[in-house]
């Protein structure tokens, strides 16, 4: 990835990525909020907290198809607001091959700021075209993609 594009005004937020090859971009805007949205699978702040708190290890797709890089997350003192957002863009979430129209959508978003934390290498992770297509139908059967 190129370096990130992040702009701070009062209470809005932006942030852009695109890779170097300029396939790959994400784009978020949006605000604080002071609650999830209604629509969101989560009942409560606290739940969608809880919830990515104990998600912190993520593996990210190389250009190497069926190898990924691991990352984890360590936060000393973990804390969240809701974000409304504006603009979302995705391109691996717009691609119509990994994901038909209408398979997935956006839930909410939360902000993070002035947190204590490191980032950890965790190793790659290997699969082939059947574990990548099981990992994508595991991601869609999910009680939180209903």
């Amino acid at each position: 990835m190129a370096p990130s594009k992040v702009h701070e005004k009062d209470d809005h937020y932006r942030v852009a990525l695109v890779s170097h090859d300029r396939h790959t971009h994400l784009l978020v805007e949006g605000h604080i909020a002071q609650d999830l949205p209604r629509t969101s699978v989560f009942g409560s702040l606290e739940e969608a907290s809880d919830f990515f708190e104990g998600g912190s290890l993520g593996y990210s797709v190389t250009a190497k198809p069926g190898q990924f890089d691991g990352l984890e997350l360590h936060s000393f003192n973990w804390q969240v607001q809701p974000l409304a957002v504006d603009k979302v863009e995705s391109s691996f979430f717009e691609n119509r091959v990994l994901f038909p129209a209408g398979s997935v959508e956006f839930d909410c978003a939360l902000l993070m700021r002035g947190i204590e934390h490191e980032w950890h290498g965790r190793g790659k992770l290997y699969g082939g075209q059947l574990v990548c297509s099981s990992v994508r139908r595991s991601i869609t059967e999910s009680p939180l993609s209903r």
